[in-house]
């Protein structure tokens, strides 16, 4: 009787670690979702993906990628289905996923909070919670074309507003690019990445130190008028209003403009042979021009990964 308790036993310990290590060869797959345009390529991407996975070979990864004026949409109907464990968001979507209950709280300890900067976690927190970590840290700078400059007599790119306008118009008149400034002001978040710095920069801005809106301050109406007058000298391409990242890179990379204005992923796509005409030496990259005691002006454009909330694999995807 002994033996046969001992037996049954023995049984049950190897059935019990069969289980365990079933369990824990078992795959799990996330759904993630990310953003086809400005920001890491999807080669970056997929390659960093492929390392998580050689690290964690129990963990699959099913990438999505969309336009990011779909972005937004697609993460709000999705959210309670659970189709994607982590998403893509931005800095500006923060406050309303967190209200709505679109994304995951994350925790983290004091210790892991060191590990990352305070300026890159902002845009993740929302009434003193986290509602994800920093993946994305960009902000929009302007880019020139070297060769062009050079030809028109120029040895340095343009410091203030004034004198982009007139290295634009030497450009012209030389008749060394039809238009030489590309924007991309198409009626979507991207115009507002460009008039925000361009508001600061001509001493606007869109809201004042106590949060309220100041629409209709003197510098916002300088912005506003140096764009229209931009584009009516046909300094700026008219097309910029119709214009989103990738349009002004493809402009840029194609040598149909001197300056354009984007965010630091156009700087590896300018100077990769294999999608643009430009020599890689004569891609240059610079602050924002900034006009009176202003240096510069730029659009932070960080965007955090959040969990969903319908996330099936929360563990895992954080």
């Amino acid at each position: 009787m002994k033996r046969i308790r001992i037996f049954l036993v023995l049984c049950m310990l190897v059935a019990l670690v069969a289980a365990s290590m079933a369990f824990a060869a078992q795959t799990v797959t996330i759904n993630a979702l990310f953003m086809k345009q400005a920001g890491y390529s999807e080669e970056d991407t997929k390659a960093g993906t492929a390392e998580f996975e050689k690290q964690n070979p129990n963990i699959k990864v099913q990438l999505t990628f969309v336009a990011y004026e779909e972005l937004e949409q697609k993460i709000i109907t999705s959210a309670q289905s659970g189709s994607y464990d982590v998403v893509l968001s931005d800095g500006p979507f923060t406050a309303k996923f967190a209200q709505a209950g679109i994304l995951k709280e994350v925790k983290l300890s004091a210790e892991e909070r060191k590990d990352i900067f305070p300026g890159a976690l902002a845009s993740c927190i929302y009434k003193g919670k986290i509602w994800g970590l920093p993946w994305l840290n960009d902000c929009k700078y302007m880019f020139y074309n070297k060769s062009m400059l050079k030809k028109a007599g120029f040895s340095a790119p343009p410091k203030t507003m004034d004198e982009l306008l007139a290295q634009a118009k030497v450009l012209k008149e030389k008749r060394i690019v039809e238009y030489p400034i590309a924007w991309d002001w198409a009626q979507a978040e991207a115009l507002m990445c460009d008039y925000t710095p361009l508001a600061t920069i001509f001493g606007g801005g869109l809201v004042d130190k106590n949060g309220k809106p100041t629409i209709n301050a003197a510098g916002n109406k300088k912005a506003l008028d140096f764009m229209a007058g931009s584009i009516k000298a046909g300094l700026s391409n008219p097309k910029s209003t119709e214009f989103l990242e990738d349009d002004v890179k493809g402009t840029f990379e194609g040598g149909n403009a001197a300056f354009g204005f984007n965010w630091t992923y156009m700087y590896n796509g300018a100077k990769d042979p294999k999608e643009s005409k430009l020599a890689p030496e004569d891609v240059g990259i610079a602050v924002i021009p900034g006009e009176g005691n202003v240096v510069s002006g730029t659009c932070n454009g960080g965007q955090p990964l959040g969990i969903s909330a319908g996330s099936k694999h929360p563990v895992d995807a954080l």
